[in-house]
């Protein structure tokens, strides 16, 4: 059977694009996961900031 959903129509370069693929997706992912962190940790210090100085939250 020949046809765009049956075998391997790639041969042996599929995985390792495959491969390839994946790593610099995961790279980037985690490269993005880690900013999302910093991000979410700058925001936590600026709340925790803002909550302890009443100068800054009562007019809020």
């Amino acid at each position: 059977m020949s046809g765009p959903f049956y075998g391997n129509q790639f041969g042996s370069a599929a995985p390792a694009y495959g491969a390839a693929f994946d790593e610099g997706l995961r790279k980037h992912m985690l490269r993005v996961y880690n900013f999302m962190m910093l991000g979410l940790g700058v925001t936590g210090l600026v709340a925790l900031f803002v909550a302890s100085t009443p100068a800054l939250y009562v007019p809020i």
